[in-house]
């Protein structure tokens, strides 16, 4: 059975930037993913993760990815894109979206993001 899953609003504190000070003292970002995968009658009908993608590998695998800085949030969203690809060739239909929160630009911006599709 296709199925759709989300992870939304996965809230983390890491050190990506293209200034020093972004590097440094780091900040929150905020990650957003949708897919669509097949479904096995084990989740669906007997309850059991096997039939399914666990949704707890894949934030560990963002969350690990995450741990290695990039300048830049195209270069970081490409890295868990290619990441999420290989570890989870399941997902499908997968609409990924990164935000910087608060970025230090010395104005009023509440986020920059970047999203890939694949």
């Amino acid at each position: 059975m296709k199925q759709g899953i989300a992870i939304k609003g996965l809230r983390f504190f890491a050190h990506h930037g293209l200034y020093e000070h972004e590097k440094k003292n780091g900040q929150w970002f905020t990650l957003n993913l949708s897919a669509e995968l097949e479904v096995a009658e084990a989740a669906y009908l007997e309850d059991r993760v096997e039939g399914t993608t666990d949704y707890g590998r894949i934030v560990h695998s963002i969350l690990d990815e995450m741990k290695t800085p990039s300048q830049l949030l195209e270069h970081a969203v490409a890295r868990l894109q290619g990441r999420l690809k290989s570890e989870y060739p399941e997902l499908k239909n997968v609409s990924l979206t990164l935000a910087k929160q608060n970025p230090s630009i010395g104005g009023y911006v509440a986020e920059f993001e970047v999203s890939v599709f694949w």
